[in-house]
């Protein structure tokens, strides 16, 4: 769904960009389970738009 969109909104190399949001979208949720840190959240979400908007 990720990769479709990036696709619909002409972002480059969606398919990589996809991927590598959703790698950082589960890394967030496990790690969440783990440790309960919060405060990673403002991070992988600086991460998550990094990976789909950089050049």
């Amino acid at each position: 769904m990720i990769q479709a969109l990036l696709t619909k909104h002409n972002i480059s190399d969606p398919e990589l960009k996809s991927q590598q949001a959703e790698l950082i979208f589960n890394g967030l949720l496990a790690s969440l389970q783990i440790t309960k840190n919060t405060q990673l959240i403002p991070m992988a979400k600086a991460m998550y738009l990094d990976a789909i908007f950089k050049d």
